[in-house]
């Protein structure tokens, strides 16, 4: 990457985030007013903005709003492979704090319907495949 392209992505990275902090300041909120534990509250928190401010500024910028459909390739391999925290609980944790994130988006910013079964049906459909693969890659990871 030279210098000109360097800074226009990180111009886009500044943008998007620009961008996600809006949408998480209501997504604040949203979680303040939910009757859900504390701890999870801050875990979903957590999880949504590591995925937008890490993940989805690595290469080619997308904002979170539009991020959905990077869920699989984040739970499915990058997560398992680069978060430090990453064990099957938290697997299901940031799979149950999308959707609750994309619910958000749906109840407050017109996140199409579409969308959210999407996130949902993907949440349902492969959590335990991700998980099958974290095993996988930690088994032969082991010394």
């Amino acid at each position: 990457m030279n210098v000109e392209d360097f800074d226009k992505w990180n111009e886009e990275v500044e943008t998007a985030k620009k961008h996600n902090e809006e949408l998480f300041k209501g997504y604040k909120f949203w979680l303040h007013m939910a009757t859900m534990p504390k701890q999870e509250k801050e875990q979903f928190y957590a999880a949504i903005t590591f995925f937008a401010n890490t993940y989805l500024t690595m290469n080619e910028v997308i904002q979170i709003d539009k991020g959905f459909t990077e869920i699989d390739s984040y739970l499915g391999d990058y997560f398992i492979r680069e978060v430090p925290w990453a064990e099957p609980d938290t697997i299901e944790i940031t799979g149950q704090g999308f959707i609750n994130f994309y619910l958000y988006l749906n109840k407050a910013h017109d996140l199409p319907n579409e969308d959210l079964d999407y996130v949902k049906s993907l949440i349902k459909s492969e959590t335990d495949k991700w998980i099958k693969s974290y095993h996988l890659f930690h088994s032969s990871c082991e010394f």
